[in-house]
């Protein structure tokens, strides 16, 4: 008798259990798709859109599948606008703080309202990625892991730029330090590009400090100029034809809102840069023997490596005390 007794508690307690752990999931999914339909309400921002949303992963996985998926969003003056097929969203029902984010079927996004030089005003800049993967977790602190699988990028003044794989991780270091790293390998640019029509990788690590700007609007960057915002280049490279191009340093902007601050640059293949820069102009012969004698003598005891200063003030950029460039102001902030 005593043993029948327990095994009607044993099943008693199991029923409770399965019946407990139904009730978590089922509540799990409920909130998750009522915080997404929220997000499609005209003042939702972001602003989600999706034909259909299905739930998925019972009993160990908490799972949303959305159909024509959109996610809308502001930037600055303009907007960010991503498209896709499928979206799935998974995550356990024992830590849905950490989310994972799936786009079998591709994805696509436009920016319009891109502030940058030879892109006309409100013009818009498209891209693609056949496939793309996230991960969002919140411990100890927010971090966003996306990578994307086969990316095209389309400037509206320029060829596609293409990359055959590419990674984003952002971070929330603190209240005013947020920090980036991107990574793209074999890319193909333009036939006519100016260091040859492909590119072996492009990395940076990148931390902005400051009370970061909310938008890219003129005056959450005049805020975030004002307080001493700036842009710490941790490490960054670039491979690319006859450039092997190291840089490390911090960036601002000066009263005239223009790109001020200091790049410690590292050339591999110093000779073949001057060179290129020698064949299309933009050196004299006696500019790039200069040149080519002042990176020969900063590459001594740096394992072949020039060193140089990259200094941005005044509005010119200039290397080697030669102006490579002149900066103009990022936007009518004043």
């Amino acid at each position: 008798m005593k043993k029948a007794n327990l095994v009607v508690a044993g099943l008693l307690v199991a029923f409770a259990v399965l019946g407990g752990w139904t009730a978590w999931w089922f509540f799990l999914a409920t909130y998750g798709e009522r915080l997404a339909r929220a997000a499609t309400e005209e003042s939702a921002r972001p602003r989600l859109a999706f034909s259909a949303v299905e739930r998925f992963g019972f009993p160990f996985e908490v799972g949303l599948r959305f159909r024509d998926a959109r996610a809308t969003a502001a930037w600055g003056a303009g907007v960010v606008d991503a498209t896709a097929p499928v979206a799935v969203a998974t995550f356990r029902p024992w830590r849905f703080d950490d989310i994972q984010v799936f786009v079998p079927e591709g994805v696509d996004w436009t920016v319009t309202g891109v502030a940058a030089p030879d892109i006309p005003p409100g013009a818009s800049v498209g891209g693609s990625a056949k496939r793309a993967e996230a991960r969002l977790s919140a411990d100890p602190s927010p971090v966003a892991r996306i990578l994307l699988h086969d990316i095209v990028a389309e400037p509206p003044t320029s060829a596609p730029v293409r990359a055959a794989a590419g990674t984003v991780v952002w971070r929330k270091q603190s209240e005013t330090a947020q920090s980036i790293d991107l990574a793209f390998h074999d890319i193909a640019l333009a036939d006519d590009a100016f260091f040859g029509p492909t590119a072996e990788a492009a990395e940076a690590s990148i931390v902005a400090t400051g009370p970061l700007p909310r938008s890219a609007a003129p005056r959450e960057i005049a805020r975030w100029r004002d307080a001493g915002g700036e842009v710490r280049v941790e490490t960054a490279r670039v491979v690319w034809g006859a450039l092997d191009l190291e840089a490390a340093g911090a960036l601002g902007l000066d009263q005239a809102y223009r790109v001020a601050g200091r790049l410690d640059l590292g050339l591999a293949n110093y000779k073949g840069l001057v060179s290129r820069l020698e064949e299309e102009g933009h050196l004299t012969s006696q500019g790039a023997a200069a040149a080519s004698a002042l990176l020969a003598m900063s590459a001594l005891g740096n394992g072949g490596r020039a060193r140089a200063p990259l200094v941005l003030a005044d509005g010119k950029a200039t290397l080697v005390g030669m102006t490579v460039a002149r900066l103009l102001p990022i936007c009518a902030c004043r």
